[in-house]
Formats: structure tokens, sequence, C-alpha cells
């Protein structure tokens, strides 16, 4: 029986329709597309990419060069005007009339290449290799916030796209950075409703959401003392999965080496399962953190999103804003639960 389900935190609503799920051709099922030749993500091939900001090296080896384990370029096709340490431009330029704003897009674009092997799936890296990865996501989120006034930047969005129908263009494991003058409608209602939610309870609502789904075990992919891999309630792709600190933290690089350590196992399990249940699978990972220099910032609460790429956006979610997933979170959750990661 379809059922619609409203968002635990956001006014958005989806419907849960399995009856969908026998729909011929309702998953992608695409092959993944191998690309052949020479990689510009693997060790050895840094002269095809631009100079590294920042690098994890092996000690005695040469900056762009050989020896690293993770790397952080300038992406070589940026989406925004890259601007280094410039005096805030941005301001919106209304029309008389008041319907057309513009703004300068001015930002920063960079490229996380998570290992100098040639590794396509985020489960194929160890636990270690995923926490040095989230390690130097919290380095470059703290070096752009306290550069943020100088910069005239407002919010950092971190993602890895995995798999052609995810949007990767290089197969190669890699996640990217985008930081933007402006913080995005989703972060702003995201923070809205937690605001509100505290002005209501004096509680977190991400806080009270991760409780209350460990509590109910229905939807948890799996739990430790400090996070909580569950599928939300409305999930609206298959699959879909959070990962949600139990204990209240806004600022992704604020928390502790040991919290990072025990999310970035969880993560990697997390990850593992999804491609083992849906092989082929394609999926973006999407890091929510808080916003620069709110004063309500520190009502926000850091979650990773999961979001797997097995069903087509069509007519209807386009003209409603309403996702239609064959797969419910319950059903969801317990298929990943059931996977033996060796």
């Amino acid at each position: 029986m379809a059922e619609l389900r409203k968002d635990s935190l956001l006014d958005r609503w989806v419907l849960i329709a399995e009856e969908r799920a026998a729909k011929p051709q309702e998953f992608d099922d695409r092959p993944v597309v191998r690309r052949l030749g020479d990689c510009p993500f693997c060790e050895g091939s840094e002269a095809e990419t631009p100079n590294e900001v920042l690098a994890l090296r092996e000690p005695g080896s040469r900056h762009d060069g050989r020896g690293w384990r993770i790397r952080v370029i300038p992406n070589k096709y940026p989406a925004v005007n890259l601007r280094v340490l410039s005096l805030p431009t941005v301001s919106t330029q209304p029309q008389p009339d008041g319907l057309f704003q513009q703004a300068s897009a001015d930002g920063v674009h960079e490229v996380i290449i998570e290992s100098p092997r040639h590794v396509t799936m985020a489960g194929e890296l160890s636990d270690a290799e995923t926490a040095a990865v989230l390690g130097v996501y919290q380095a470059r989120l703290r070096t752009l916030r306290a550069e943020a006034a100088e910069r005239g930047l407002r919010y950092v969005q971190i993602f890895r796209n995995v798999g052609e129908a995810a949007g990767a263009s290089i197969e190669h494991l890699h996640s990217q950075l985008i930081g933007l003058p402006l913080v995005p409608t989703l972060i702003a209602d995201e923070l809205q409703a937690a605001t509100q939610h505290f002005a209501h309870t004096g509680r977190c609502p991400w806080c009270d959401l991760a409780e209350a789904e460990v509590a109910s075990g229905r939807r948890i992919v799996e739990a430790t003392a400090r996070f909580a891999l569950v599928c939300p309630y409305a999930s609206r792709f298959p699959y879909e999965m959070q990962l949600l600190p139990r204990g209240h933290e806004a600022n992704f690089d604020d928390a502790a080496d040991d919290h990072i350590r025990e999310a970035a196992a969880l993560l990697r399990r997390g990850l593992a399962r999804l491609e083992r249940v849906c092989d082929p699978a394609s999926y973006n990972v999407i890091l929510h953190t808080a916003p620069f220099g709110l004063p309500e910032a520190p009502r926000f609460h850091w979650h990773v999103e999961i979001l797997p790429r097995l069903v087509k956006a069509a007519g209807f979610e386009w003209g409603t804003g309403v996702h239609i997933n064959p797969v419910s979170p319950e059903r969801a959750a317990a298929e990943l639960r059931a996977v033996k990661l060796g």
C-alpha cells in the first residue's frame, strides 16, 4: 500500500510506493563504465593536475610528486569564480521590479583525491584511509572557516559522486569541495527547523531523531556509542542512509579525532553494504555542516547523507517536488543489515 511520509525536519514529503519495485526497469541497472588509459588521479600522474593545495605525504616526498596518500587540488573546471583571499564582493543586484536578482559567484572549488591507488568504490578503502579522508575534510573546512571573511564565504559543501549515474566524470574515488558566498536554501531550511525545534523543546532535533531511531531499531543499519547509521523515515531514494552523531556537534571540523575514526569506520561499512546490495552502485555522499558566521549556527547538527542513484526522477518528481521511492526505509535497512562484511 502506497504511503505519503513527511520528512522528520523539513517541509518535504515523499511517496513510498513499494509496488513500483516490480515495474520493469524501475531500477537503473546500467553497466559500470570503465575508462581505459591513464588516470589523472593515480600516483605518477601529478603533472596532469593543478598544483596541490594540501597533501598527506610520506616523509621526504616532493610537493606535487609521488609519495602522497591524499591530495587536494583546485578543480580544473570550477563551478565558481576562483578568487584567493579577496575582499568580499558578493552583493545581489535586483532589477527595479525585484524579480531578477544576481550575484557574483565567487568561491572555492577543490578536488580531494582519496587514494593514490586506482580505487573506484568507497568500500575499497580501509577504516584508517576513510578516517584520513574525513580528517582532510576537516582541515580544509578549518582553513576556509578561518578565511571566510576574507574570501566572502558563507558555506562550504563537501560531496562525493560515485558512479556515472551519480555524476562522476572520473571513476577514481574523489570528493569535491565548493565554497559559496551564500547559505544554500536546503541548509538554511535545516537550520531554521533546528532553531524552531529548540525553541519549542530546548533540544536539538537531530539528537532527538538519532535516539528515537536507535530506540526503534526498525530503520537502523548500524549504531555505535556515538553514531547512528539510519535509513531516514521519509527516504527519497531506495537505500538512502544518514550518518548522525548521537551527541550534539554543530561543526564537522570540530569533531574530535576519536569521533572521526568511529564515524569513518561506520560510514565505510555502510557504503560497503550499499555496494553489495546495489551492484553496480552509483551514489552521492554529502556532508552537511554548520554555515559560517551565523549566530544560530550552534543549533545545527552535522550529518552525512548517502543518496543512491537507482531510480530516475521523472515528470511527477519535477512537477511536484515529491520523490517516489519504491523501497521502504524499513525494508532497505533490513537488507543492508543482512549484508555480511568480511
